[in-house]
């Protein structure tokens, strides 16, 4: 089956059937009435892009999505004032979420998608992305372990939620085949629901 890497907009996530839809963790550091996450969701998404460009990306299989991120200029994600570790640096996007359905995981798929967003980004002439990993399993942007591995450094500690970096200047030059690499990766075509915080 065909796997593809398309871009995150209010109607691929409505239609991604993952519950980041509703999901406003990095949109706003307040409470949200329950109902109220699409909309939130959906005008975020809409700002982010109008103002800087593609925020998302989103794996597919067939019509199925197996794989979610999430990324923006820090100003606009106001959940970043839970975190000690900040603030973003000023020419950093945030990686606010990279998500794997559990049954997909462990065939590379995250790190084809981090590669994704990374080539964009170069496009973009984005000097680095900055991520608050987690040293806990359950939270969004990933484990510390993932992004080390990924060539990214801590640039601010914390017991729970290190800020990392990862210098955008040290890809210029790569050609990565983004295509080639996801039909190298063998995941299986049966896809069961998975929750996305």
């Amino acid at each position: 089956m065909r796997r593809r890497i398309i871009p995150v907009t209010p109607k691929t996530l409505e239609r991604s059937g993952l519950k980041c839809w509703s999901c406003t963790h990095w949109e706003t550091a307040d409470s949200v009435a329950a109902g109220q996450g699409q909309n939130i969701k959906a005008k975020q998404l809409r700002r982010i892009i109008k103002a800087s460009g593609e925020c998302g990306k989103l794996v597919c299989v067939g019509d199925k999505v197996l794989a979610y991120s999430q990324y923006g200029p820090a100003e606009f994600w106001q959940g970043t004032k839970r975190f000690s570790s900040g603030p973003v640096s000023s020419d950093a996007i945030l990686l606010t979420c990279l998500y794997v359905l559990p049954y997909a995981q462990g065939n590379g798929l995250g790190r084809v998608l981090l590669q994704s967003i990374e080539a964009s980004l170069v496009k973009r002439r984005v000097r680095a992305i900055e991520v608050f990993a987690t040293r806990r399993d359950e939270h969004p942007p990933g484990p510390i372990e993932f992004y080390l591995q990924n060539g990214f450094y801590i640039l601010r500690d914390d017991p729970q939620f290190p800020l990392l970096r990862l210098e955008l200047k040290t890809l210029v030059g790569w050609q990565i085949n983004i295509q080639f690499a996801l039909d190298g990766l063998k995941i299986p075509a049966r896809v069961r629901s998975g929750a996305l915080a």
